[in-house]
């Protein structure tokens, strides 16, 4: 099984946990699309992010989201009210054959596009 671990921190009720949003998937391989890149360096300096990415370097595979992913992230985003980041890490855990480990909320609205699972509950 491939696995997206999706941690964010948030003051919100929707969401628990740190600051980074990172792919893993087997093989021991983390795999990062460019939006969790975009939302990284939204948070965190160039500097902070190559340091958190870094020591990964080695077991790290890319993923590039494409238009037409964007374009359907966009319209689940607005249709079920939920942020366009999230539906996007949907669209692209569902497109690669990834589970979501996550604690946010929003993927309970999200069930028939990714399947999704707390931390504690594959642990």
């Amino acid at each position: 099984m491939r696995i997206v671990l999706n941690l964010r921190e948030s003051h919100s009720a929707n969401m628990h946990g740190s600051s980074l949003v990172v792919f893993l998937c087997s093989g021991n391989k983390i795999v990062i699309s460019d939006i969790v890149l975009a939302e990284l360096e939204n948070n965190y300096s160039a500097e902070a992010v190559n340091s958190i990415l870094l020591p990964f370097a080695k077991i790290t595979e890319k993923i590039i989201s494409c238009e037409i992913q964007f374009l359907e992230g966009r319209k689940i985003s607005n249709e079920r009210n939920i942020p366009l980041g999230d539906a996007m890490h949907a669209i692209i855990a569902r497109d690669n054959k990834l589970s979501v480990i996550t604690r946010d909320n929003h993927f309970k609205h999200l069930k028939d596009i990714c399947v999704s699972h707390k931390p504690e509950d594959i642990i």
